[in-house]
């Protein structure tokens, strides 16, 4: 029996290897990006665009922070607008 460690792109997993082939999973710990709420549609087209497999470039933080501003998403600290 062995226990290994390994992350991926969704988080940390802890499983234990059987002498008979079976795995159990002992534990997942989601990554801090998962688990980051949204702030606009900025932070939605990126992780999209991530799940998909696209490697962001460049101007990939300042389009998400433009898009963020235009398009926010209501949470506590997103202000509402007035009217």
């Amino acid at each position: 029996m062995a226990r290994i460690r390994f992350n991926t792109k969704d988080g940390e997993f802890m499983v234990e290897a059987h002498a008979d082939g079976t795995v159990a999973v002992l534990s997942f710990t989601p990554s801090p990006s998962k688990t980051a709420p949204m702030r606009g549609l900025g932070d939605a087209v990126a992780r999209m665009t991530s799940a998909i497999g696209v490697k962001p470039c460049g101007g990939c933080g300042k389009r998400r922070e433009a898009l963020n501003k235009l398009v926010p998403f209501n949470s506590g600290d997103n202000p509402k607008p007035e009217g």
